[in-house]
């Protein structure tokens, strides 16, 4: 990261790097987690067996988005940090060593979803819809990186103060979500695999536009 008109604009005044970074940081939240509320908009057409599964799935779902905005959130900290006090390398350095780790964990995740979902499930309560849970849950599990990457790679924008690419990508994760959801479920008769997919290719453009913009 070099400096730039953003990086000026969040050393400078702090009342104004607050106002320009907490509201939009807000609004990044909010999106990241509207990819669940939109599946069981649309899923609930599906009768109550595909939605309770979708409801038995969203605390893991939630878990995987967590470890992303952790990540996320130490990342932001740190090149922060940096950016003050004008170490650029370093901030470099954070950012590579942020997406290492993304990795390191997306991977532990699907290892984890793969071995382990089903009994996570039935702990859970899920029996009665246990199969629909594990047609949406291995999707997940198996996307691991492309449902918490997005979060990180965010963060990375809002530690040098690009709100703009920090946060319209996720606008376009909700939309194209929003669009192809009914799609997958009701035109191709996936049902609530199609939820699964919809989350994942939303997501992964979210992502791909966000790679595109980092340099």
């Amino acid at each position: 990261m070099q400096l730039n008109e953003n990086i000026e604009a969040i050393i400078g005044d702090p009342k104004k790097a607050i106002r320009r970074l907490a509201y939009p940081t807000i609004l990044s939240m909010l999106l990241m987690y509207l990819n669940n509320l939109i599946d069981s908009m649309w899923v609930a057409g599906l009768g109550a067996g595909p939605l309770a599964a979708l409801g038995f799935m969203s605390p893991l779902f939630l878990v995987i988005m967590g470890f992303g905005v952790g990540i996320g959130a130490g990342s932001n900290s740190l090149i922060s940090r940096y950016i003050g006090s004008e170490r650029y390398d370093d901030s470099n350095n954070a950012a590579m060593h942020s997406m290492i780790l993304g990795i390191i964990v997306s991977i532990l995740l699907m290892v984890i979803g793969v071995l382990f979902l089903k009994d996570m499930l039935l702990l859970f309560g899920a029996e009665s819809v246990i199969d629909y849970a594990m047609d949406y849950g291995t999707i997940i599990f198996l996307s691991s990186s492309i449902i918490l990457f997005p979060a990180i790679v965010s963060s990375l924008y809002r530690a040098e103060g690009d709100i703009k690419r920090a946060t319209w990508p996720l606008v376009l994760n909700a939309v194209i979500n929003l669009i192809i959801d009914p799609i997958f479920i009701y035109y191709f008769n996936w049902g609530i695999k199609g939820a699964a997919l919809a989350t994942v290719l939303s997501s992964l453009a979210n992502l791909l536009v966000m790679l595109y913009w980092f340099d």
